[in-house]
């Protein structure tokens, strides 16, 4: 390992401030370009009205070869030199310098040409806009393929450039511009989704309460004139108030307005049977608590596709035997070996790993809950290298919601990866198969137990179990 000296830090520092103050000199040099400095012969006769560049002499030095060289071109070297600067302050030095130095002149040469080719007037230099290089390769392209075409081989060019000079940052800068949009999106939907239900809420409390009071009614009308007019006035009796709340306060009110008046009786007038109570709707969009999740998962049944594990014994040795003594064969006298070479399978095995899937369908809820999916564990089936989580989905949530954060709820499981299975015959779920922490050792000896599949087979061969058991 090279240890760098103590001094080497603060020589890369000078060397990055003295290369920005360079940079910065060039930029100056640049913006203030005037196509009558010298060395430009534009400006003779009028030498005596001094240079305008910001830079003096060598700024105006600079800027005219680099324009009559390159034209718009060299600003594209400018930028490229300032980006190199910010990502050696920030990220450390820029890899491949010299590589990517040559895919930033492709590009700065690719414009320049397309420059000369479409807008030539547009420039103040005498032989046009593009620079040298941009005219010089103008000239070669157009004549052979014309504008249409010459655009298109150029647009070649400035595309390698692009991918030998900034390579993965092609694809990095998009993603982050189109990430910063979508939070942006997000952030004013959700900016207005609260303001819409703050505003319901203002509107609830600013409701007056004699908006949901009856009108008056006179008692008893002296005579048919009071009766219509006690009529006509029962025609304005306000609608049912949609809040078992708001009845309940206006019942208050009116017992401090009227004692006589407000009694639970005709507060309840007030509501509408058939809506539903916000408090109700809180209550049952209520999530479960961690200790309810976990009872819950205590309770479900979890299926072992060993559990009714079997080991051979003597029997099955012996109808292996009659298999073969019942084909054709001059050897007769050969005897298998004894079953007690064969280990026996792990019989603690289902114990260990029941505890283990209970915790992991407990996860498996959490993940879905984070992710905003609704979601419950109604099954698990587990086999002797993965286990298979039945969830039933609430109506109106798609599968897709799964798909998409497979690899999140992977990682909250703590496993490789995830498999989804959309559908399942006869069954109304979905299917999520998660990777064993442990696997079960799978034994010859319990594999030959099954004499009743061994004779259907014309050459017996165990190889293991498939995914369930």
């Amino acid at each position: 390992m090279v240890v760098e000296p103590p001094a080497a830090p603060i020589v890369r520092r000078l060397a990055w401030l003295a290369a920005a103050i360079a940079w910065l000199f060039v930029v100056i040099s640049l913006v203030s370009f005037t196509p009558t400095d010298p060395p430009s012969w534009a400006g003779v006769g009028a030498a005596d009205a001094g240079i305008a560049n910001w830079g003096g002499p060598a700024g105006a030095w600079i800027a005219h070869h680099a324009i009559a060289v390159l034209g718009v071109g060299a600003w594209i070297m400018v930028l490229a030199a300032g980006g190199a600067l910010a990502h050696a302050a920030w990220r450390g030095p820029v890899s491949q310098w010299p590589v990517r130095g040559l895919g930033v002149l492709a590009i700065g040469v690719a414009v320049a040409s397309m420059h000369a080719l479409l807008l030539p007037g547009l420039s103040s230099r005498p032989e046009g806009g593009g620079g040298l290089l941009g005219i010089f390769l103008a000239t070669i392209l157009e004549p052979r393929f014309g504008v249409a075409g010459s655009v298109l081989w150029l647009g070649l060019l400035a595309a390698i450039g692009m991918t030998v000079a900034f390579d993965a940052w092609l694809i990095i800068i998009p993603r982050m511009i189109a990430r910063a949009l979508v939070a942006s999106r997000e952030a004013s939907a959700s900016t207005a989704r609260a303001a819409m239900s703050r505003a319901r809420a203002r509107r609830r409390k600013l409701t007056p309460s004699a908006w949901f009071r009856r009108a008056p009614v006179p008692d008893a009308p002296a005579d048919e004139a009071d009766a219509e007019e006690a009529e006509d006035l029962s025609r304005y009796e306000p609608k049912p108030v949609r809040s078992k709340r708001a009845a309940a306060e206006i019942a208050d009110e009116a017992v401090e307005d009227d004692p006589g008046e407000g009694e639970d009786g005709e507060a309840a007038e007030y509501w509408d049977e058939g809506d539903e109570d916000p408090e109700e709707e809180a209550e049952e969009d209520a999530e479960l608590s961690d200790d309810e999740i976990r009872e819950k998962i205590s309770k479900l049944p979890v299926f072992f596709g060993q559990q009714e594990r079997e080991t051979a014994t003597a029997e099955d040795l012996e109808a292996l035997r009659a298999e073969r003594l019942a084909s054709d064969e001059a050897d007769r006298s050969y005897q298998f070996p004894s079953l007690d070479l064969l280990e026996e399978p792990d019989e603690d095995f289902d114990a260990q790993l029941e505890a283990y899937v209970r915790e992991q369908a407990e996860a498996l809820e959490h993940s879905l809950r984070q992710y905003r999916i609704k979601g419950e564990v109604v099954g698990i089936e587990s086999g002797p290298v993965i286990t298979l989580y039945q969830v039933r989905l609430a109506p109106g949530t798609k599968v897709a919601a799964i798909q998409s954060v497979d690899k999140d709820i992977a990682r909250s499981l703590k496993a490789v990866n995830i498999r989804v299975v959309p559908n399942t015959e006869g069954l109304d779920t979905v299917g999520i198969e998660v990777p064993n922490l442990h696997k079960e050792r799978v034994r010859l000896k319990e594999l030959m137990s099954r004499s009743d599949a061994v004779a259907k087979m014309r050459l017996p061969m165990f190889l293991g179990k498939d995914a369930s058991g």
